[in-house]
């Protein structure tokens, strides 16, 4: 199968394809008689579990930690656990952020309900001081 063919399949584009062959994520690529990679079963597999870690918002590194287990089905999964954990704590520290920030633009927006010169905005002036924040 050709880049573009599995670039279609699996929803990647053929750079970042190419990006993930340089990182050793897609491994195995083979060529055809004409020397164009021939991508099977295997490429695919292998790009379906990078889209499955990256949509969980796992970076290349833990990628590569999480491949190196399905490359040793033996190797203890308290590391793979371990990752998971630390991903999920990122999670809900990233969720905590997000809402302090949506009481912080709830409060803005609670400071201005019209229309008119931006210096009476109440939300302008709320955000040149630094003592609510």
């Amino acid at each position: 199968m050709k880049i573009g063919d599995i670039a279609l399949e699996t929803g990647f584009s053929i750079e970042t394809i190419r990006f993930y062959e340089k990182q050793r994520l897609v491994k195995n690529v083979g060529r055809n008689a004409n020397n164009y990679r021939d991508y099977g079963e295997e490429q695919i597999a292998q790009l379906v579990f990078i889209k499955q870690c990256r949509n969980i918002g796992l970076g290349l590194e833990e990628v590569k930690s999480l491949q190196s287990h399905l490359e040793n089905p033996q190797s203890d999964c308290g590391e793979v656990n371990r990752l998971i954990g630390s991903a999920l704590k990122k999670v809900r520290e990233q969720l905590k952020l997000l809402h302090e920030t949506e009481q912080q633009l709830k409060h803005l927006n609670s400071l201005c309900d019209h229309s008119g010169a931006s210096h009476e905005c109440g939300i302008m002036n709320e955000l040149r001081t630094t003592s609510n924040f």
